[in-house]
């Protein structure tokens, strides 16, 4: 077969393939599954094909779907517009609105808080009693209008402005932000510490946070929408704030956020400074708490975004008179003094041997730091329950004092019925006490014992409004002070008694017997002095006679005690001479003249009798 022939078969059998091909369809979809590639469907066509996406993805050579500034960002089954730096959206929105035309953010920005603001004021320049009305709506409809200015960013913004009514600040943050740590929204009058990045975290890396700070709305919404507890006021004592999260979802904080509210007045140190937020025409506490109180500002520890509001209040029953606290001041220091010399008197003095002061220098050890911390609690007072831990602690330690207080003045009561009880065996150079070893574990032991188990049955009875002891919680302090009261007076009577049978049987030495009676003397006194006042503090409060002798015969306690151990003491007078004589002015007085007296003045002290102690 020639060249030219098989040319010519070869043609033919093209052609011939050719015409099969045309009238028999080959099935691309079959013969190639994935031809249209992921999130398609094939579809066969006759000698060809087609794809076309399943619901929810577009074709990827699509373009032209975001405007000019702006740059298309793919997801999953959709896609968004995202405006370049130095640009926002007219309309405020990112994800596949109509309108994505983008605009310079300044631009945009003012034109907005203007709009806003003069809203605003429309809204809140208002009466106070047309505000209360509809404080609901009020909050709500300034709240929807500042949200329209927080924008979404990639990186962070923010934006504030002041108008006649409010103050307003808006913090937004994105996924390309630089922000490491919770940042904080600064006011001229409140701050904010809020975790922003944990919000925006569970709102795909987007969040803003809004402060509003209202100039007037607190005489609308005042103390009156707050329920007070029994035999309580109520004064409002800050502004409004408002604090939201626009665009959020999920309201509820991972870790609670810190508003510092300053006060409009320094809060009275008497009052309680709550923290309260606005929930359903009222103000409540729940979810709010105070986490550092001051004289000028609270910071308030809170759960959840809301409007909030410090309220201050307070037992009128309790408030302290300027005069009466002046008062008190000047009467505790003089206390304080004569407690001090007291403390002195028995650590130094030289005393006969049957006298004891083991138990009389104790109380006025407890007595005098007492006392002193009870005048320097009430001097710091603002600065103290500012932490509440030390306030509870002071008030633990002060009920401990006074305690120990009576239980060695109820020592000291039965020390005297020993020695009366022997007046017929004892000797007189014998002594009739308990050993310091003995006094000394019971003496600090068992108030110990009161304030552990006190505390451990109710934990908060410590630390009230004046840390002291709470209303309920104060038998623990008044309970075993009774007891030791009726314990004392049954020791009296009992000494009473059995001085007055030693006398009529004359079984003893006189000279004893007069010195015992006499000590028991002092001892009714000490005892009137230190133990009835606390019985009359239970009335102070209704009775400002009684409040007034309350103060009289307690800040006293001091004095009464030198008054009647030292000064009436014959060996302590002399021995206040000789101190006087040896560590007091120089006198210039003939040598023959001084020598004289001092002479006279050891012969006086060496003959001078022992009768009282």
């Amino acid at each position: 077969m020639t060249t030219t022939t098989q040319q010519h078969l070869v043609k033919v059998r093209v052609w011939f393939t050719y015409t099969i091909t045309w009238f028999v369809d080959v099935d691309e979809c079959k013969e190639n599954a994935g031809i249209c590639g992921p999130n398609s469907t094939c579809t066969n066509l006759n000698g060809s094909y087609t794809c076309s996406c399943v619901e929810g993805f577009k074709m990827s050579t699509v373009t032209g779907y975001c405007e000019e500034h702006a740059r298309c960002i793919n997801t999953k089954g959709s896609y968004y517009c995202e405006c370049e730096v130095g640009y926002q959206f007219l309309n405020g929105q990112s994800f596949t609105a109509d309108d994505h035309k983008c605009q310079k953010l300044v631009t945009t920005l003012k034109k907005d808080c203007q709009r806003v603001s003069s809203l605003l004021d429309v809204l809140l320049d208002s009466p106070p009693e047309r505000l209360a009305s509809r404080g609901d709506a009020v909050l709500q409809a300034t709240e929807d209008l500042v949200s329209t200015l927080a924008k979404p960013t990639s990186s962070q913004s923010s934006t504030s402005f002041i108008t006649n009514t409010t103050e307003v600040k808006i913090l937004s943050v994105g996924p390309n932000t630089s922000l490491t740590a919770v940042p904080k929204l600064v006011t001229a009058d409140v701050s904010v510490d809020i975790d922003l990045l944990g919000i925006a975290d569970n709102s795909n890396g987007s969040a803003s946070v809004g402060i509003i700070v209202y100039n007037n709305m607190h005489e609308a919404l005042n103390d009156a929408f707050f329920k007070t507890p029994d035999n309580k006021t109520a004064d409002m004592i800050s502004k409004v704030v408002s604090v939201i999260l626009p665009n959020t979802l999920r309201k509820t904080l991972s870790t609670p956020m810190n508003i510092s509210i300053p006060h409009l007045e320094n809060a009275d140190a008497e009052g309680e400074v709550l923290c309260v937020h606005w929930e359903a025409n009222s103000w409540i506490q729940d979810g709010c708490h105070v986490s550092i109180p001051k004289s000028t500002h609270t910071v308030c520890s809170c759960q959840y975004p809301s409007t909030f509001a410090l309220i201050m209040t307070m037992d009128p029953t309790q408030k302290s008179d300027p005069v009466m606290s002046i008062l008190n001041t000047i009467l505790v220091l003089i206390g304080l003094l004569f407690l001090t010399l007291a403390v002195m008197t028995f650590a130094l003095c030289r005393w006969n041997p049957r006298v004891s002061n083991v138990a009389r220098l104790n109380l006025c050890v407890c007595l005098l730091l007492a006392h002193t911390l009870f005048l320097l609690t009430q001097s710091f007072l603002r600065q103290i329950r500012a932490h509440q831990a030390l306030c509870k602690t002071l008030a633990g330690v002060l009920h401990y004092l006074f305690l120990c207080s009576f239980v060695w003045m109820s020592i000291e009561a039965v020390m005297l019925f020993l020695s009366v009880r022997k007046l017929r065996q004892v000797k007189p150079s014998e002594r009739a006490w308990l050993q310091w070893k003995v006094s000394l574990p019971i003496g600090y032991g068992i108030p110990l014992i009161i304030v552990g188990v006190s505390a451990g049955v109710n934990p908060e009875g410590h630390g009230s409004e004046k840390c002291w002891l709470v209303e309920d919680f104060k038998w623990s302090f008044l309970g075993p002070v009774c007891f030791l009261l009726v314990v004392n007076t049954i020791l009296f009577l009992t000494i009473i008694i059995t001085i007055q049978s030693t006398l009529k049987e004359a079984r003893s030495d006189v000279s004893k017997v007069k010195y015992t009676r006499v000590l028991l003397f002092k001892l009714t006194v000490q005892f009137l002095i230190l133990g009835c006042p606390w019985l009359l503090g239970m009335g102070a409060s209704t009775s400002r006679v009684l409040e007034i002798l309350f103060l009289l015969l307690t800040s006293q306690q001091g004095t009464a005690i030198f008054l009647i151990h030292c000064l009436l003491n014959t060996e302590v007078r002399c021995q206040y001479r000789k101190w006087w004589q040896r560590f007091g002015p120089s006198r210039k007085q003939p040598e023959s003249a001084t020598g004289t007296g001092l002479v006279a003045v050891s012969l006086s002290l060496t003959q001078q009798p022992s009768k009282d102690s």
